[in-house]
């Protein structure tokens, strides 16, 4: 089996934006997470070991604060991650060693969920004009241009729709390209107007090894297909099972 190969870890700094600024918070920090997927909202948790981030007795940490996740990059910190707080947990363990007792769970997500979260019945045929549609919403950058558009053209309603909902709309049916990035910043592009630069070229010596390992008799060797069959007049459902489907060898 051919090991895959993972990217080195670079040195992270995890920092939270307070009344005074952002504060490292990268030392108390014992878990971090990101989770990201196609047309998702990207989703980051932190835990830390810091009473000082306790919202119940400091006014540091509130909800809808900035979150940023950086990396060391070439001697440069950049980010790989900026949200907004979104729920605050707190727990303590009196039994815990001191300055461990109280552990704080921040979540943050992006401006994909600010753009679902509001509702937009109206749709444009043309990425430039979600210039117009977006407004002041969120921070964003389409096809190049920060500012926004005086006017654009409604070419459709759906009153069940949100924000990021006509955006999707309006990328696919350009044949476009629609993220948040790093900095939280919305980011839409004609496929023209796609930067081409090389970011980076990856090589063998930027990977490590991992080890995988396996036991032939815990390999999957037997599939079921349930299909799920709606029957649009009645109004019912049957569950059609296939298989199993087996390889005696």
């Amino acid at each position: 089996m051919t090991k895959p190969l993972v990217p080195t870890p670079a040195l992270l700094k995890v920092e939270v934006d307070t009344f005074g600024g952002w504060a490292d918070v990268t030392g108390p920090s014992t878990h971090v997470s990101i989770n990201r997927a196609d047309s998702e909202p990207g989703t980051a948790q932190v835990e830390v070991l810091d009473a000082g981030l306790d919202p119940r007795t400091t006014a540091a940490v509130r909800l809808g604060k900035a979150v940023r996740i950086r990396a060391l990059i070439d001697g440069t910190w950049q980010s790989f991650y900026t949200g907004n707080l979104d729920n605050i947990e707190v727990t303590e363990d009196p039994l815990a060693p001191e300055g461990r007792q109280v552990n704080v769970k921040l979540t943050a997500v992006d401006n994909t969920a600010t753009l679902a979260n509001r509702p937009e019945d109206r749709g444009v045929a043309t990425i430039d004009e979600l210039r117009w549609l977006i407004g002041t919403a969120v921070p964003f950058r389409i096809n190049g241009q920060t500012t926004t558009l005086a006017a654009g053209t409604v070419v459709a309603r759906n009153e069940n729709a949100g924000l990021w909902d006509q955006i999707l709309v309006t990328r696919d049916s350009n044949l476009g390209h629609a993220w948040v990035d790093v900095d939280n910043q919305l980011v839409v592009n004609d496929p023209a107007s796609m930067d081409t630069t090389v970011k980076a070229t990856l090589t063998p010596t930027t990977y490590r090894e991992i080890d995988v390992d396996f036991a032939l008799d815990q390999i999957i060797n037997s599939v079921i297909v349930n299909w799920r069959r709606y029957n649009i007049g009645t109004e019912t459902a049957t569950d059609v099972p296939y298989g199993p489907y087996e390889n005696a060898a």
